[in-house]
């Protein structure tokens, strides 16, 4: 069981493809890759908010069920000053990228620029990966990730151009959301599956915790209601992924006999401007 983390330290784990084998192993190339691309963005976070590069970082644990490496930060030895943490500001970057904030990913530097590529290969390389900070809820390293840290480094210059009027939300909102759950991949800390909606037959990308594993093997292709946060990217009018806070069966026909003729018609009245 994984060991709860200290300040100044994180957790990489990284999943192997689903339907490979039977086993969760990852080619060791590749987790090899993604760990160097993990330490210069933690890196870069640390350069841009201390000056420079002010702590090193050392293996701490390293697990191979399911690849998975303990970082651990300590301050440079030569330097006296005090220095902020280069993992806080790596969690600080990966944050604000996930929330739209690219103006304040931007300030960490060349980190959010190591973001996609930490994310780039999933579901055909590896399966997913974990990065876990202290205290907090385990992120998704998948194409998700990726989509939304390329959105954050596009130039300044291609940003001010002329754009067309956005016609959808984008951004993170609460919402709830009825369909059939359909299993995608219920591995590791964040376990992921479809939601086909009912109205529409839209697939819908869903996410959950450890902790929600029996609930979903219990609701699985049965009609649900789910609820929890919700990320719209702009491109269409629906959700680009529900972090999934709780879950309930519906049923699976509901009557609307019961409405008939509850409604009459009206005519709409102009409004007013304020």
């Amino acid at each position: 069981m994984d060991q709860p983390l200290r300040h100044g330290q994180l957790r990489f784990r990284v999943h192997g493809r689903r339907m490979v084998d039977s086993s969760d192993s990852v080619l060791a190339p590749i987790f090899a890759k993604k760990m160097t691309i993990l330490l210069r963005a933690i890196s870069a976070a640390d350069a841009a908010m201390n000056g420079r590069v002010s702590n090193d970082y050392y293996i701490n644990r390293l697990f191979s069920s399911s690849p998975t490496v303990e970082i651990e930060e300590r301050k440079k030895p030569k330097i006296r000053k005090s220095v902020t943490s280069g993992i806080d500001n790596f969690e600080l970057c990966v944050t604000a990228i996930f929330n739209g904030r690219f103006d304040r990913a931007a300030s960490f530097g060349r980190c959010a620029h190591y973001v996609p590529q930490l994310a780039a290969g999933a579901d055909r390389e590896y399966g997913y990966g974990e990065l876990w900070f202290p205290g907090d809820r385990p992120v998704r390293v998948d194409a998700l990730m990726e989509e939304q840290g390329r959105a954050a480094t596009i130039p300044p210059s291609v940003l001010q151009e002329p754009e067309l009027p956005r016609r959808w939300f984008a951004g993170v909102t609460e919402g709830g959301f009825v369909g059939h759950l359909l299993e995608v991949d219920l591995r590791g800390a964040i376990p992921s599956c479809k939601l086909v909606l009912s109205a529409g037959g839209k697939e819908i990308d869903c996410i959950f915790s450890e902790a929600d594993l029996e609930p979903i093997r219990a609701h699985l292709k049965k009609r649900v209601r789910i609820a929890g946060r919700v990320r719209y990217d702009g491109k269409s009018g629906f959700p680009r992924r529900i972090e999934v806070r709780s879950i309930e069966q519906t049923r699976e026909n509901p009557e609307i006999s019961r409405w008939a003729g509850a409604f009459t018609p009206f005519d709409r009245e102009e409004w007013e401007p304020a």
